[in-house]
C-alpha cells in the first residue's frame, strides 16, 4: 500500500475495531453494584477508538490530497515506535494488577509520548504535569463519579 494512504486504512481499521468492541461490551453481564454496569467501560473505550479512527482517517484524507510527506532523516519510517507501543500496551496490562493505576498509568502515559513525539520536540516536564494530572482526573472520575473499581497496587 502506497505510504501516502496508510492513515486512511489505518483509521478506517480502528473505528471497524472500536464498532466490534461495541458490540462485544454490549454482551458483558452486569453485576448491579454502580448505576453504570460492567459493559460501560468498555463501551465508552469502543467509542473513543471510533473517534479517534475517524480522526485518523480524516487527517489521511488531507494527506492523500496534499504533497508527499517527509520521510525521516535516515529515509526509514518509525515502525519502531509502533512496536514499542505494542510492547508498552503489554507491560501496562502486566503491571496494572500489582503497581496499581495511577503509578502504571503515569509511567505509560509519560513513555507514550516520548515514543510518539519527535526528539527534538520532547518537554519533559510538560510531559510528566500531563501524565500525572491525567492518571489523577481518570482515576477520581472512575472511582468517584462512576463508582467503579480501579486496581490500587502498591498504593493501598
Amino acid at each position: 500500500m502506497n505510504r501516502k494512504y496508510w492513515d486512511i486504512a489505518s483509521g478506517l481499521g480502528v473505528v471497524a475495531l472500536g464498532i466490534a468492541l461495541l458490540e462485544a461490551s454490549s454482551h458483558i453481564r452486569s453485576l448491579d453494584v454502580s448505576r453504570f454496569g460492567s459493559g460501560f467501560f468498555p463501551a465508552i473505550v469502543a467509542i473513543l477508538f471510533m473517534i479517534l479512527g475517524l480522526v485518523i482517517f480524516v487527517g489521511g484524507v488531507k494527506q492523500a490530497r496534499g504533497p508527499d510527506q517527509k520521510v525521516e532523516k535516515d529515509g526509514k519510517p518509525r515502525m519502531w515506535a509502533v512496536f514499542a507501543t505494542f510492547v508498552l500496551m503489554a507491560a501496562y496490562a502486566t503491571f496494572l494488577p500489582s503497581v496499581g493505576f495511577l503509578i502504571t498509568t503515569t509511567i505509560y502515559l509519560f513513555i507514550q509520548m516520548l515514543l510518539l513525539v519527535p526528539s527534538d520536540r520532547r518537554n519533559l516536564l510538560l510531559f510528566g504535569l500531563i501524565s500525572v494530572v491525567t492518571s489523577v482526573v481518570v482515576y477520581y472520575a472512575f472511582v468517584k463519579v462512576f463508582q467503579l473499581m480501579l486496581p490500587t497496587g502498591i498504593l493501598r
